[in-house]
């Protein structure tokens, strides 16, 4: 049965497939520690380890843990079985029984979920700072109830934010020039190969729909990071943080197909909603319902007012008459399908 150490921290043993769908489970010692953001397991428990046996068999940051879940199912053969889904791999465990099993559940659901914070403005004795951060990228955490803001570790003449996901480097955080250059080479590539929308977009030259902090996912390593977020005319742009000029990315309205609120996926976090487009699903987590319905809204709108503007264009061009506002549905039913049924 799970438990709280003298530490705070729940621990308990639990059966683990080490190697990924081999079948194969180990008993090992788990610790929760939210506090440093770790799933760790031991041999055993590591007050019964000798000093030099203490250290963890394995790590799961609780960053990365996009779900977690009942398995048994997946794996009929295997009771009281639950999945610790993170960024490119799946870890099957097992608990003594089912009762055990859903503690463990909703514990390291409750663990790796992120809120954001309701308001911007910074309070007194609830935010730490790793230094001056006003004119660098910085990740924000939430540990033990203190927002803490760390500065990302970039090398100073390259920008890493070049292309959407920021969590391209190694295990240890840093980025090898090597990497980052290739990456520069590759956004070069599309920026000068994409059409006029897609030039890259800048907070002074847009006017702002709507405009407010949110948690994005990343598209390697799924890591959920905030980010400034501004909708105009042209797109979706979001930035490292609100007084950065150069977005890290445009999701532009003509690539948009829709947005709504999250189905059947990253269900343990709230206000979450998706921004489905040709290439990509975006997941997206507001600070509340109200805010992550604001921005559905505001984007379907722009959506349609870019499509009404287009069929104006094409009667206009044509010599047809004046076209009425769609406001059914966000695009054709026909693409819809088409998309649906494509992929």
């Amino acid at each position: 049965m799970p438990h709280p150490d003298r530490d705070g921290r729940l621990c308990g043993f639990l059966n683990i497939e080490e190697t990924e769908m081999s079948g194969s489970f180990y008993r090992r010692y788990f610790i929760l520690d939210s506090a440093n953001r770790k799933f760790a397991y031991y041999m055993d428990s590591p007050l019964s380890l000798p000093e030099s046996w203490r250290n963890p068999v394995g790590e799961i940051y609780l960053q990365y843990i996009n779900k977690v879940g009942d398995a048994r199912k997946m794996r009929p053969k295997v009771p009281h079985c639950f999945v610790v889904s993170v960024a490119g791999r799946q870890y099957f465990l097992q608990a003594e029984d089912d009762h055990s099993m859903e503690e463990w559940i909703e514990a390291l659901n409750n663990a790796s979920k992120i809120t954001v914070p309701r308001h911007e403005r910074t309070y007194q004795g609830t935010e730490w700072h790793a230094g001056d951060l006003s004119q660098t990228g910085y990740v924000t955490e939430i540990i033990g109830g203190v927002v803490c803001k760390m500065p990302m570790q970039m090398p100073e003449d390259v920008d890493s934010e070049t292309e959407d996901d920021e969590s391209r480097s190694s295990s240890s955080g840093k980025i090898s020039p090597s990497s980052s250059v290739s990456r520069h080479l590759n956004a070069l590539g599309r920026e000068c190969s994409s059409a006029e929308h897609h030039k890259p977009i800048t907070s002074n030259t847009v006017t702002p729909i709507r405009a407010g902090y949110a948690v994005k996912q990343g598209a390697v390593r799924k890591s959920w990071k905030r980010r400034y977020f501004i909708l105009h005319e042209q797109g979706l742009s979001y930035f490292k943080a609100e007084h950065d000029k150069h977005a890290i990315r445009t999701i532009h309205t003509v690539d948009i197909l829709e947005a709504k609120q999250a189905e059947g996926t990253n269900l343990n976090r709230d206000n979450l909603f998706e921004l489905i487009t040709s290439k990509r699903i975006f997941y997206i987590q507001c600070d509340s319902p109200a805010d992550m319905q604001g921005w559905i809204d505001a984007v379907r709108l722009a959506v349609r007012t870019r499509k009404l503007e287009e069929r104006k264009s094409m009667q206009e061009a044509e010599g047809g008459q004046h076209v009425e506002p769609d406001l059914g549905h966000t695009y054709p039913d026909p693409i819809w399908r088409s998309y649906h049924h494509g992929d």
